[in-house]
Formats: C-alpha cells, sequence, structure tokens
C-alpha cells in the first residue's frame, strides 16, 4: 500500500489535470482514468489523513445523503444511483486534492505548472481537430467542438506564463497568443456560456490577481463582450424557431430565442416543480418530464441548463441548500484566503478564484452540476483554495494590502 501512495502523492494526484485532454480522446479514455484516478486516490487515503474543518465534510455528507434519498425513490433508480456515483467519484478529488496540497506548500506550483502544460497541449490538439472537422462536408461547430473546459484553464495558463521567469518580450506575446487561440476557438464553437464564462473567469483575475478597480472591469468585459458578439455575428447571436411554448412578445421572446429557449425552459421547471419538493425526482431523472424539458415542439433537451434548477428539480431544495451551502463555504473560504495571504499566495488564490468562478459561471447557462467541469474540475479547484485558506489561517492575521 505504501508504494501506491507514494506513486499517486508523486505524479497520481495530478492526473485530474489531464483529464480535459482525455475528453477529446472520447468518454471511454475519459472514464477509464477517471476510475483509475478515483480507486488510486482511495487507495492513497487510507493512511493519510485529510485535516478538512467538519462544517466541510458534513455538508458534503448530507449532500450525498440526500442525493442517495432522491435516488431511491426515482421513477428511475438505477440512473439515479448511476449518476450519484459517477458524482461521488468525481468529487472525491477535493480530498484527494487537499490530502497532496496539505503535505507541502511547493505542491501548489507544481498543480499550477501541470494544469498550465496539460491546457497548451489541450489547445494544440483542439485547434488540430478544428482543422479536420472544417475539412468535413458534416462539420457542426455548436455540436463537434469542444470549449466547454477552455475558460477555467486560460486563467492558471496566463498566470504561469506571466510568471515564467521568461524575457517579458516573450511572455507577453505567449499570454497575447493564449488569449487569441482560446477567445477564436470559443467564438468559431457558438459556446455563449463558455464566451460567459471566460468574461468572467477574466474580471476576476483582473480583480484579484492584477488589482484593477470595478469600473475598469466592467468597461473592459463590456467592450469584450461587444467585441465578441460582433466578431462571433449569427454564430453566436443564433435564433432558433420563434414557436417557444412559454415566450413572451417582444424582448422577452427576443432573449429567450438568443438564449436558445433557456428562459422557457426555467420558467417550465418553475410552474411545474418536482414531484418530491423536498428530495426531487433524483439524479438524471429531470429529463424524463416532458412538460418541462420540451423547447420546441419535437425539441427535448436532458437538463436545465442552469446547475442551481438542475440540482434543485433532481435532488430537491434539500440537495440545492446543501450544494450552493457547500459552494458559499469554500469559495468563501478562498476569498478569505485572497484578503489574508501575502501577495505572491494571494496571487494564487486569485487565480484559482477566477477558474472557479468561470466554471460556476458557464454552469449557470450550460453544463449541469454532475458534469465533469463542475463535480471534478470545480472541485479541485475548490480543494486548492482551502488549502490556501488553511495556510492563510496559520499564518495569523490578516496581510495589510
Amino acid at each position: 500500500m505504501q508504494p501506491i501512495r507514494q506513486a499517486f502523492f508523486r505524479y497520481g494526484w495530478l492526473l485530474p489535470a489531464w483529464l480535459p485532454l482525455a475528453q477529446v480522446g472520447g468518454r471511454a479514455l475519459f472514464n477509464v482514468l477517471a476510475g483509475v484516478y478515483f480507486l488510486w486516490g482511495l487507495a492513497a487515503l487510507i493512511r493519510s489523513p485529510v485535516v478538512v474543518s467538519r462544517s466541510i465534510l458534513l455538508l458534503y455528507v448530507l449532500l450525498l445523503l440526500s442525493m442517495t434519498a432522491g435516488a431511491v425513490g426515482a421513477q428511475d433508480s438505477e440512473r439515479a444511483l448511476r449518476k450519484l456515483m459517477a458524482f461521488f467519484s468525481h468529487s472525491m478529488a477535493f480530498f484527494f486534492t487537499l490530502m497532496v496540497l496539505q503535505s507541502s506548500t511547493q505542491r501548489m506550483s507544481e498543480l499550477m505548472k501541470t494544469v498550465a502544460i496539460a491546457a497548451c497541449l489541450l489547445i494544440a490538439v483542439l485547434y488540430l481537430q478544428l482543422g479536420y472537422l472544417v475539412s468535413q462536408e458534416t462539420f457542426s461547430p455548436e455540436l463537434q467542438l469542444r470549449e466547454d473546459n477552455l475558460p477555467f484553464l486560460v486563467p492558471i495558463l496566463f498566470f504561469v506564463i506571466c510568471h515564467s521567469g521568461r524575457p517579458l518580450a516573450i511572455r507577453r506575446f505567449a499570454a497575447v497568443l493564449v488569449l487569441g487561440l482560446v477567445t477564436f476557438y470559443v467564438l468559431v464553437s457558438g459556446g455563449r456560456a463558455a464566451l460567459f464564462g471566460l468574461l468572467v473567469g477574466a474580471s476576476v483575475y483582473l480583480l484579484t490577481v492584477l488589482r484593477r478597480r470595478w469600473y475598469e472591469i466592467a468597461g473592459v468585459a463590456v467592450l469584450a463582450g461587444v467585441l465578441a458578439f460582433a466578431l462571433g455575428g449569427e454564430r453566436l447571436l443564433r435564433q432558433s424557431a420563434p414557436e417557444s411554448p412559454d415566450a413572451s412578445s417582444g424582448w422577452v421572446q427576443r432573449l429567450d430565442q438568443f438564449t436558445s429557449h433557456r428562459l422557457s425552459l426555467w420558467k417550465q421547471a418553475l410552474q411545474h416543480g418536482p414531484a418530491n419538493t423536498w428530495l426531487g425526482v433524483g439524479m438524471g431523472n429531470a429529463r424524463d418530464t416532458e412538460q418541462i424539458m420540451e423547447t420546441a415542439p419535437g425539441q427535448h433537451v436532458r437538463h436545465l441548463h442552469n446547475f442551481a434548477l438542475d440540482a434543485w428539480y433532481e435532488t430537491g431544495l434539500i440537495g440545492m441548500a446543501l450544494l450552493l451551502g457547500l459552494l458559499a463555504v469554500l469559495f468563501a473560504a478562498g476569498w478569505v484566503a485572497y484578503r489574508r495571504l501575502p501577495r505572491a499566495a494571494g496571487a494564487d488564490a486569485g487565480v484559482l478564484l477566477s477558474s472557479a468562478a468561470a466554471i460556476a459561471a458557464a454552469a449557470l447557462f450550460s453544463f449541469s452540476y454532475g458534469s465533469n467541469p463542475f463535480s471534478l474540475y470545480l472541485f479541485v479547484l475548490l480543494a486548492a483554495l482551502y488549502a490556501l485558506y488553511q495556510r492563510s489561517e496559520a499564518a495569523g492575521p490578516p496581510v495589510s494590502r
């Protein structure tokens, strides 16, 4: 068992950094690597105590219990339990990552650099794939391009580039190149949720790492958004058929069409809540509720494209409250770490907050709480933030800024 633990601490704990790249290789490759990581992490966790507050542990355990209770009473219990096991195995990355980060303060830099290297390779692979797909007659950017993971990777990659120790001219060129490549890819994909996540992540980065004023950030965000939609054209402003069942006339209808009928989707969900208010319909079972999942005649979706509403409908008020409570506690811990730590370590907290905010922002309009970015990558980032919070607690009173 000791060699397994040592190997995990040496390189196994960094496996999540490579999983976005594995996703491009297909679901099977990702599932195999994620399964190896989970079992490897459990084996290492047996003899490696993790220091975590009781409130966080209690919120996490109660969240899993509420999801289990909802799964037992679900129409398709097998699917709900399968989704629950996936969420559990992914979110355990929080404890695996925290376990290693607590062993040495140098591990944080190792995590950042590995994520940055993996992000560079991911961008290269995505562009190679894009070159191939463009040559195909059946090219469909909205369906074939994979932009979801880019918004949370960009802040870390940008940060590592800017602190790489290379000549200033090289660092500036590399940083501008990365931003340009990622922005162009997101615009080509038509991923509006990814674009929103990118803007939110960049705004938090400007606020925390570069310490810009709020009005400067607001101006930059508005200008970047206008330019993005001007360059993206109809790919970002795509509109669906106007027969939305719940959309009103005028600007509400246009906004509903612009969001691919998400407003109607959310309105339908709120009007027809889950049969079990407290425990929900079970993970993965909302897709079977046709009265809320129909966005247009003959068009159905599998989830509500909002992680909070998805959690409410599938895990009930209890599950949603526990999930939001857990996220609030961990994000708050990250913010406290940013405020208390010295400038260098505080910058680490800032860039991690940027990446985590990018995932949460995109999840408000796209992927659900059980998705890979949310249930796995977000919990890795939150573990790193909590490790910095623990370091700030041990360091004593806050640093004057």
